[in-house]
């Protein structure tokens, strides 16, 4: 039998009627009287920006796509996207934040190619100018 979880409101496959929650969190929230308020749902023009989405992008711009620290921070992403809860969301926010930071140390920005070749121009320049 399909029931919701009281707590968080989840569809759960309930092997008896009584049964209220879907797993010991949901349970202690509802004892503690605490409603988890889910997320509305992206529209559809929102869609297109998860957050798996633009990790994704972020790791395979800088060359980052494989690797134990992308597929780390690939996962904390999609539990962002799936979260329903509003409490535990800012530490998984947190979180990323600090896997990617790891996994994109060191890695060459298009914004530092840009600026590397400006540097270099300006070196040719200066050369240049100096021989003539």
């Amino acid at each position: 039998m399909q029931r919701t979880c009281d707590a968080c409101g989840s569809v759960i496959e309930a092997q008896r009627s009584t049964r209220k929650y879907c797993n010991e969190a949901c349970k202690k929230r509802g004892q503690r009287g605490q409603k988890v308020v889910p997320l509305p749902p992206l529209a559809s023009d929102e869609a297109e920006f998860s957050t798996v989405a633009e990790t994704r992008a972020e790791l395979e711009a800088a060359g980052r796509l494989r690797g134990h620290l992308a597929a780390s921070a690939l996962r904390l992403a999609r539990r962002i996207d799936e979260s329903t809860a509003v409490m535990g969301y800012a530490p998984l926010v947190k979180e990323l934040r600090a896997v990617m930071a790891e996994a994109l140390k060191g890695a060459l920005k298009a914004d530092d190619a840009v600026d590397g070749l400006r540097d270099e121009i300006a070196e040719r320049r200066a050369r240049n100018a100096r021989s003539a």
